[in-house]
């Protein structure tokens, strides 16, 4: 027999002996279905258990004992990828879960490693425990449970490490604790936030249960077991169950839909956290039988019920709709996302109207009649009956209907004029969304937002929203001109504003709170943009717990701290880059330049690592995604341009570059004008491709242009830390023409911008430590150029790799000083 069908009787079986035995018909309809051999199998093996035939007497138990403790005990001890098995701690249908800890010794840390079983690798079963493990990368939430790493065993199995999560089924948990239901709502509201986040990456559990829901001490709850999730992906692996006839599912849990084995939506998933938080509030289960089909299964009495006259009284009502309605059988007439039924819950909490509601007396109608076809005339006389309520209702809702459509239009107004307003203001902003399609820095508006900014501290001082929303957006035009100064005072006071009218994860706090960060960036102040871009993302992280994180805002702090650690070169930047590009769906338009730049600030992060192809490729797509925007200029392209190019010259292929450094150099000159940080920037690559190219004088010119556009952009260059780039480019030069003692000026600057503003052992000092060392080599100065090239040696080697280009400059710089120094005596 096939190995999936073992896997699939196992399954059935284990269901069966879980449940009462007055339960199980009903569980082998369902499962089974029409397969006569499956059925037989099943029962079969049942009843050799219920009879205490073989698989229950004594040799065949001892034997089941003694192999599983041989094979555990053969692989306790056992190494799988970098860690050491300690011992078994589950077993599933596919794979077994393994305790383990490091095994080369380098940090102590717990993981739990899935290992698929022996005998179960065929095709079909390997290919649904590769999509778990791919479906696990995909995912990186607080409620869900990690994947670590992942590979195949010396023998041929495949495999992934997981973090381990120490806890308890959330059912257990509560009832060991004694919460109210209050506290199980809250706790419950974190399953909601994993799974939404699930469905917002294509995923769909498909088996949410108590036991898949672990409890850590703390009381955090993760969800875990994507061993039958579904991908809404056409030709993933996780499609390939239903055509093989498998079906897995935990009957009690699974939704009619599910357990008919229809198409499976996120609705599916949402059935089963209504009967998971059915059990959690009563304590019960919701069908006198644990499982029926969709078809047999009626309508579960109200949680209230269940629970009793005591422990009802808190679930009656409000409750009992919002479970019932995530619970009810046609999934369009359930909560429309995972979403919407975590906001009900919280809506509840706060003492707010729900939008559940119970069955309406026409809809039981309606289900009575299609049940009772031959009761027509007492069908008919029903509907008589309830037309006069449908009339008085279908009154109220056009009375309804006209206050909405008033409110509307009153909304409109409000948005139209805060939409011009905006367009007026912005007119001057080289930003992608500006009205201004020649994007013109130029443009005669200076005088209004001078005028704007004292006028409305004045005639706005009664109305504190309006003056934030004024201020924010006045802010940002500075702030996109490079006119910190102007801008800070402005975000700074938008942002109170906005944390006291609304709460700080408000999107307009958050967005003001991200632009502010940006502008510190830009003065120098790493330590206040860390703090404002790290403040954000917690009070996100928290507020989707509750279920009430906004996508772009999310996106726009993790994307905005991604770009900050990257540009300090800073590796932990990738997670965050990652993670911002999940919500790429909620950008639109021209906000898709936001999804370019976080391609492009990914391929910086490869490029940094060494991975030149996979570099140029998210460049390539960056540059791919403006392309494809709404016809206008957008700056921001800009560095994307220069960005593919410096990522083309890293190649050697000189050629391909030089047109996208220079139409990324054309384009901030034109934009942004000639004392722009940005346009600084562009003179930078225009100067490290003609360095590449050996063109060192015209290289020099460019660096030397580079920097004066800097010092004339900025205030106080040296507290940028992208004015390090081009001083350090100058030194190379300088080098290259054999003039060590002027280039030393140079990078001793930017090491000390450098050793300043990032931590210790970052690459970039590396970078400059080397370029400086060679300058004292030069000068024969091998006590000092030794110092320097070891320390910048020994960071290269330990963040990008031996292998890495610039750690074989640096290993190839230290071994010409030994011999320039041996050679001295």
């Amino acid at each position: 027999m096939r190995s999936e069908r073992w896997l699939e009787i196992e399954e059935i079986v284990q269901s069966a002996i879980d449940c009462a035995p007055g339960e199980r018909p009903a569980l082998l309809d369902a499962a089974c279905g029409n397969d006569v051999e499956l059925r037989h199998e099943v029962e079969s093996l049942l009843a050799m258990q219920e009879d205490g035939g073989f698989t229950r007497s004594s040799g065949f138990t001892d034997a089941v004992k003694v192999l599983e403790q041989h094979t555990a005990k053969l692989n306790e001890g056992r190494s799988i990828g970098a860690y050491r098995v300690l011992r078994e701690i589950g077993r599933g249908g596919m794979g077994t879960v393994y305790l383990a800890a490091r095994a080369d010794d380098t940090f102590q840390k717990l993981v739990a490693i899935k290992l698929l079983r022996r005998g179960l690798d065929t095709d079909d079963i390997v290919q649904r425990f590769r999509g778990e493990r791919q479906i696990l990368a995909m995912l990186d939430h607080p409620h869900i449970a990690r994947l670590l790493d992942g590979g195949t065993t010396d023998d041929g199995l495949p495999y992934f490490v997981m973090e381990y999560i120490e806890g308890e089924p959330i059912n257990l948990y509560c009832d060991r604790l004694g919460l109210t239901v209050t506290e199980k709502l809250k706790l419950f509201q974190g399953v909601c936030a994993a799974v939404r986040y699930a469905h917002q990456n294509l995923v769909i559990h498909r088996d949410i249960k108590p036991g898949n829901v672990l409890v850590t001490k703390e009381g955090v709850p993760r969800l875990v077991d994507f061993g039958i999730a579904k991908l809404l992906v056409p030709g993933t692996s996780s499609d390939e169950m239903t055509r093989t006839g498998l079906r897995p599912l935990t009957p009690e849990y699974a939704s009619p839909e599910q357990i008919r084995g229809e198409s499976i939506t996120t609705a599916s998933d949402v059935y089963s956290l209504g009967v998971l938080l059915y059990g959690l509030l009563s304590g019960k289960k919701p069908y006198p039988l644990a499982v029926r089909t969709g078809a047999e299964r009626g309508e579960p009495e109200p949680p209230s019920l269940a629970a009793g006259s005591m422990a009802g009284r808190r679930l009656r009502g409000d409750l009992d709709n919002i479970v019932l309605t995530a619970m009810r059988h046609e999934p369009h007439r359930r909560y429309g996302s995972v979403e919407q039924f975590s906001e009900d819950i919280r809506r509840h909490l706060d003492g707010l109207p729900v939008t559940a509601r119970p069955d309406t007396a026409g809809y039981r109608a309606a289900k009575f009649m299609v049940r009772h076809k031959a009761g027509v005339a007492a069908a008919a006389l029903l509907v008589v009956t309830l037309s006069g309520g449908i009339i008085a209702t279908a009154w109220q809702a056009r009375v309804a209907a006209t206050q909405r459509d008033r409110a509307r239009i009153e909304t409109a107004k409000a948005e139209r004029i805060n939409a011009f307003l905006q367009d007026m203001l912005a007119f001057s902003s080289p930003s992608y969304d500006s009205p201004n399609a020649t994007k013109n820095k130029d443009a005669k508006v200076s005088e209004v937002l001078e005028q704007a900014v004292k006028r409305a501290e004045t005639e706005l001082a009664d109305q504190p929203e309006i003056l934030a929303e004024v201020q924010r957006n006045i802010g940002g035009v500075y702030a996109t001109q490079g006119r910190i100064d102007q801008a800070e005072p402005l975000l700074r006071s938008a942002l109170e504003k906005f944390t006291k009218l609304h709460r700080a994860d408000s999107p307009q706090a958050i967005e003001t709170g991200n632009t502010l960060a940006n502008c510190l960036l830009v003065k120098g102040d790493h330590a206040g943009a860390e703090a404002l871009f790290r403040g954000n993302i917690d009070i996100l992280r928290a507020a989707a717990r509750r279920g009430r994180a906004d996508a772009s805002s999310m996106a726009y702090s993790l994307g905005g701290y991604g770009g900050m650690l990257d540009r300090q070169g800073d590796n932990a930047a990738e997670p965050y880059l990652r993670e911002s590009l999940q919500y790429a769906s909620a950008f639109h338009g021209k906000d898709r330049a936001f999804v370019a730049m976080l391609y492009n600030n990914l391929g910086h992060v490869a490029y940094r690592k060494g991975d030149l192809k996979e570099s140029e490729r998210l460049g390539r797509a960056a540059i791919d995604e403006y392309r494809r925007l709404p016809p206008g200029t957008y700056v921001e392209m800009a560095v994307s341009l220069s960005n593919l190019g410096a990522i083309l010259i890293r190649q050697g292929k000189y050629a391909e570059a030089e047109p996208f450094i220079r139409e990324g150099l054309d384009l901030r000159r034109k934009v942004l004008g000639d004392d722009h940080p940005d346009t600084a920037m562009g003179w930078y690559r225009l100067s490290d491709l003609l360095y590449s190219e050996g063109d060192y004088r015209r290289a020099e010119q460019a660096a030397r242009t580079s920097l004066e556009v800097f010092r004339r952009a900025l205030t106080k260059p040296e507290g940028d830390l992208s004015f390090a780039s081009p001083l350090t480019e100058l030194g190379m030069i300088l080098n290259k023409l054999n003039r060590p003692h002027e280039a030393e000026m140079p990078l001793r600057q930017a090491l000390e911008i450098r050793t300043r503003l990032l931590a210790p052992g970052n690459q970039l000092i590396a970078s400059t430590q080397a370029t400086l060392g060679e300058a004292l080599l030069a000068q024969r100065r091998y006590s000092e150029a030794e110092s320097l090239l070891v320390e910048s040696y020994q960071i290269l080697k330990s963040t990008w790799g031996e292998q890495h280009p610039r750690t074989k400059e640096a290993r190839q710089s230290l071994k010409l000083l030994h011999e320039a120094w041996h050679k001295t005596g």
